[in-house]
């Protein structure tokens, strides 16, 4: 209608997703803080800051890329007590957290349905990782977020609560592959040599920050039996960037090879 041709509404819109999407530095930043110090931050903050996805999806209604910023604060609440836990640095579990943690996976999963295998990812780890409270708070907080947001929204626009959810829920198991994306994604990862170190240290860190490395994981293999995979591919390249690089540098930094030809990594 009118209303949605008004180029001030669409300015406005994409101003607004840019202004959002900004938050994925920051949290790319706090979330690699947690695993690695401060100047590996700041290159992986740079990093996201100059992808050129980045400033590409945050004016384009890309629903991955509104998502993203719920997953990873919800990544980043998990990982955070996951590790003041493992360095005893708190005595008991907090409820409150990882139901919060588990509202803004929610929250990303009201923006983009297919973030829900990364959700899954999420709670495979805590399992895998005995933290079965932890798994069932996040539960009852995503069960939260999803029920609030696909049931106002779906009585307002359909009349009947979770609608879109249950078409999507429907379509879920279809087997879709996008041979073309699948190739040219296949291909991106396998230019070296920046993408074989990240393909290296992502797959070296795989139980070392399972938290990052399995959703992530997950995500790409559903992408590659689906017609997604450039959305699922932006809803996971932050993750995908923090695990390889550091586990690349977490490598090199104890190789001998690497330590006396330093040159060669510029």
């Amino acid at each position: 209608g009118p209303w949605f041709d008004n180029p001030w509404i669409v300015y406005i819109s994409r101003l607004i997703l840019g202004a959002f999407s900004l938050l994925v530095i920051t949290l790319a930043y706090r979330i690699t803080k947690i695993i690695a110090d401060k100047t590996t931050a700041l290159e992986i903050a740079t990093f996201c800051a100059l992808l050129w996805g980045m400033p590409f999806v945050s004016v384009h209604p890309f629903p991955a890329a509104v998502a993203l910023p719920f997953l990873l604060y919800g990544t980043l609440l998990i990982m955070k007590q996951h590790n003041l836990l493992e360095n005893n640095e708190i005595e008991k579990f907090h409820r409150t957290t990882f139901i919060v943690a588990g509202f803004f996976l929610g929250m990303g999963f009201a923006a983009y349905y297919q973030s829900l295998i990364y959700y899954i990812g999420i709670v495979i780890t805590l399992l895998i990782l005995k933290n079965w409270k932890g798994a069932l708070m996040s539960l009852i907080g995503y069960v939260l977020a999803v029920g609030i947001t696909q049931t106002i929204v779906d009585m307002v626009v359909y009349h009947r609560p979770l609608v879109a959810m249950s078409v999507f829920l429907h379509d879920l198991a279809i087997i879709d592959i996008n041979y073309e994306l699948t190739a040219m994604f296949i291909c991106a990862m396998m230019i070296p040599p920046m993408s074989l170190m990240l393909i290296f240290g992502f797959l070296r860190v795989l139980r070392k920050y399972i938290i990052l490395v399995l959703p992530a994981l997950l995500t790409m293999i559903y992408s590659i039996f689906t017609n997604n995979n450039l959305d699922l591919l932006i809803m996971i390249a932050p993750t995908y960037l923090i695990a390889g690089y550091v586990g690349w540098k977490e490598f090199y930094k104890n190789s001998a090879f690497w330590t006396n030809n330093k040159w060669l990594l510029w």
